[in-house]
């Protein structure tokens, strides 16, 4: 009797234990629910014979009524309203429920195991519940980060930071070489940084020069005259900005009316160091830049154009004799600079004065210059032996040392140097001392046939290797020395030409109209270089 009135209480307590559950889901507001909930077949049939009851709505009084498994109804839902018809089945034991809202959001009731969300920014957030172990956020800057444990954060932005900030010890090539050292360019190329439709259409590169900070200067000065030049910005394919004002607060570029963040300008200067005449580096944006001491670690290639300084004196009548026709082998005359490290004091280096022999090879130096003579007074020792030097100096004349076969170049105050177009004025092949320099029209003029290059800290290499070269190489570097002075750097008026065949050669064929006046070596000039292929004897 115990057991079948245990069995007898068990069904009204199910419907009292339903009745409850009902209860409470009608005060759920279901605005995002689907209009049914429906249970598996499996479960419904593995639960047919159980005892249950149903909830639909009767939707003529906006109300859910309550029957129980006979149909007969039990008590009005005093809660929601409903707009079809729903059925609720409510069984032992609930294993399941999916629930579909708007960002369609599955929640097993048993145990929660994952949850996944789409919102508007197309945020995917992948959370297990019972362990958290990683959370991938798809943003902007799309970053990864792991929840439990920061281990890396990837953004898609590019910051440079200079190295000498991280790293004190000085690097030993570097060391007394401040050419190491340049401030660094925004990394810029003519595909990324220039717009190509400003020139389309030209018969002629028209550029459109600045009368700030300061009006064309050097061997600019008359381009307002040349077919090149436009005073109207709009026609113009490039800008001119001449930055070598010589006052302590100097405008930045970015002030210019036309400047566009740089887009078309080219930044010329003749500033021994960028830094004397120039805006911080990395802020002249998509501008690029002429000048005199650009530097092989951050010249950009195709995009900057180095251009040298203008020859104070020129020797063009001895252009005629040959290489071995010369009064000397190898010459110079020049300043010498003072100090422990710096531009130009490798002159002072005991191997830079020890090539002189007095006979094939003069090289002389004078010390009187502006800052050195400040550094003899505050320093007097850094003044050793400059009485000496200028004696030897005062008994040599510039124009007879310019009859000579090689003539040096040295890098001074500038890694550019007066000395190579002087050089090459007389017919004679230019050493260059420098270090990091890069050279003067480098897409026009094929350098490594005419001139000769070593390092500062390699100058007791020089004389032997001059020695050792072939007469017939010496030969077909001057000549070619010769075309290139003639063709490239005789004047200023030769020398704004070259510029703008030098702006021209970055198009690379991309305006037919500006490949036309490229020059080229003349054939009636070009001997086989057979020193560039390999030795050969020649008398």
């Amino acid at each position: 009797m115990v057991a079948k009135r245990g069995t007898s209480l068990r069904v009204p307590f199910l419907i009292l234990l339903t009745f409850a559950f009902v209860l409470v889901l009608s005060y759920v507001n279901f605005e995002h629910f689907p209009t049914s909930f429906q249970l598996p077949e499996y479960l419904q049939s593995a639960t047919s014979s159980s005892s249950s009851s149903s909830a639909s709505c009767n939707c003529s009084t906006g109300h859910g009524v309550l029957f129980d498994a006979n149909g007969t109804a039990m008590e009005a839902s005093a809660s929601r309203p409903c707009d079809a018809e729903q059925t609720v089945k409510f069984v032992d034991r609930i294993v399941n429920v999916t629930v579909e809202v708007e960002k369609r959001v599955e929640i097993p009731v048993e145990k929660i195991v994952n949850v996944t969300v789409e919102v508007e920014k197309i945020v995917r957030v992948e959370v297990p519940v019972e362990k958290i172990v990683n959370v991938t956020v798809e943003v902007e800057k799309r970053v990864e980060v792991p929840v439990d444990r920061t281990v890396n954060v990837t953004v898609e932005k590019v910051v440079r930071v200079p190295v000498e900030r991280f790293v004190d010890l000085k690097q030993w090539w570097a060391e007394n070489k401040p050419w190491h050292n340049p401030g660094r360019f925004p990394l810029c190329s003519m595909d990324v940084c220039f717009n190509f439709s400003r020139c389309e259409n030209m018969e002629q590169l028209l550029v459109y020069s600045y009368d700030k900070p300061i009006p064309p200067t050097r061997y600019f000065k008359g381009i307002e005259l040349t077919p090149y030049h436009t005073s109207d910005p709009n026609k113009a394919c490039l800008f001119l900005v001449f930055q070598d004002l010589n006052e302590p607060w100097r405008p930045h570029p970015n002030t210019l009316p036309h400047w566009n963040h740089g887009m078309n300008h080219m930044l010329v200067t003749f500033a021994d160091l960028w830094s004397q005449r120039n805006p911080p580096p990395e802020t002249i944006e998509n501008a690029s830049v002429i000048s005199t001491a650009l530097y092989e670690t951050t010249y950009r290639p195709g995009f900057d154009i180095g251009v040298p300084l203008e020859g104070r004196a020129h020797a063009a009548h001895l252009q005629n004799l040959t290489a071995f026709q010369r009064k000397y082998l190898l010459t110079f005359r020049g300043t010498r600079y003072l100090g422990l490290a710096g531009e130009g004091v490798f002159r002072s280096d005991p191997s830079f004065k020890a090539m002189h022999n007095g006979r094939d090879v003069v090289v002389v130096t004078s010390c009187r210059q502006g800052t050195n003579d400040i550094m003899r007074k505050e320093s007097p020792e850094l003044g050793q032996g400059c009485d000496e030097d200028q004696v030897l100096y005062e008994h040599y004349n510039f124009f007879d040392l310019m009859n000579t076969t090689f003539s040096l170049a040295p890098a001074g105050r500038s890694a550019s140097s007066y000395r190579l177009i002087e050089s090459m004025s007389a017919g004679a092949i230019p050493v260059l001392i420098v270090d990091n320099a890069v050279k003067p029209f480098e897409t026009l003029i094929q350098w490594h046939r005419c001139a000769l290059q070593f390092p500062t800290g390699e100058m007791h290499r020089i004389v032997p290797a001059l020695r050792g070269l072939s007469r017939g190489e010496v030969e077909e570097r001057r000549k070619y020395c010769i075309w290139a002075y003639n063709e490239f750097l005789k004047d200023d008026a030769t020398l704004l030409r070259s510029v703008m065949r030098a702006l021209k050669a970055r198009f690379f064929g991309a305006f037919a109209k500006f490949s036309q006046t490229l020059p080229h070596y003349p054939a009636h000039s070009r001997r086989r270089l057979q020193f560039l292929e390999g030795p050969h004897d020649e008398a």
